[in-house]
C-alpha cells in the first residue's frame, strides 16, 4: 500500500498582508491546517535562535535547525520542490506576474539547507508565544521544553503554515506543533 506524500492535497490561499504589512499566503490540506509528521527522529544542530536578537523574530518565533535521516531530508526536499512547482503555476496570483520556474527558484528560500559548513538540515520555526509547541515524554505525558535541544532526539509534528513574501524573495514557513523528546542526554560534569 502506497502512502500519500508530504505534499499531497496542499493548496495555497490568496496572499494577504499581515499587521506588519508583510504578504503571507496560508497553506491548507483539504481545507484544514496542513501538518507534516516527520518520518523519523531529528537532532537539533544548535539551540533554537532568532536572526533578530534573542527574544525571537518579529513574529514571536525562533529558528530550529534539525538534522534527520534520509526520509526526513527527502520529505523536506519534496516540500521545497512542491513549493517551487506550485508557485510557478500560480505565479500570476501569488506574485502579480507570470514567472518562469527558474525565476521562482531564484526567489525561493527553502526549508532544506544543503550541506556546506554543516551536514544537510531542515529549518523550521519554533513559537515562543501562544504558538509554542507541545512537548511530550516517551510515555506520552506533557513535559517542559528541553533545556538543551542539542542533547535531544525529537519526534516532530510540524505545521505547514504558508508562504511568506518579502521584496523579491519568498519561502515556506513550517512551525513545530508537537515534539516528543525521544532521548535526552544529561550534561556531564566537565571536571
Amino acid at each position: 500500500m502506497e502512502t500519500d506524500s508530504v505534499s499531497t492535497g496542499l493548496a495555497v490561499l490568496d496572499p494577504v498582508a499581515n499587521t506588519k504589512g508583510q504578504k503571507i499566503a496560508a497553506i491548507v490540506r483539504n481545507g484544514q491546517n496542513a501538518f507534516w509528521t516527520l518520518p523519523g527522529p531529528v537532532t537539533p544542530l544548535w539551540q533554537p535562535s532568532a536572526f533578530k536578537g534573542l527574544a525571537g523574530d518579529s513574529t514571536g518565533r525562533l529558528s530550529l535547525c534539525v538534522m534527520g535521516d534520509t526520509p526526513v531530508i527527502a520529505d523536506a526536499i519534496e516540500l521545497d520542490a512542491w513549493a517551487i512547482r506550485y508557485a510557478t503555476l500560480q505565479s500570476e496570483r501569488l506574485f502579480g506576474k507570470t514567472l518562469t520556474e527558474e525565476q521562482v527558484t531564484d526567489r525561493y528560500n527553502g526549508i532544506y539547507k544543503k550541506p556546506d559548513k554543516y551536514q544537510a538540515f531542515v529549518k523550521i520555526k519554533l513559537g515562543t508565544d501562544r504558538n509554542a509547541p507541545n512537548y511530550w515524554d516517551n510515555e506520552k505525558n506533557k513535559r517542559e521544553a528541553p533545556e538543551d535541544f542539542t542533547r535531544c532526539s525529537l519526534n516532530c509534528i510540524v505545521r505547514i503554515i504558508g508562504f511568506w513574501f518579502m521584496n523579491t524573495s519568498f519561502g515556506l514557513t513550517c512551525q513545530l506543533a508537537d515534539a516528543q523528546v525521544a532521548a535526552e542526554q544529561s550534561a556531564s560534569c566537565p571536571f
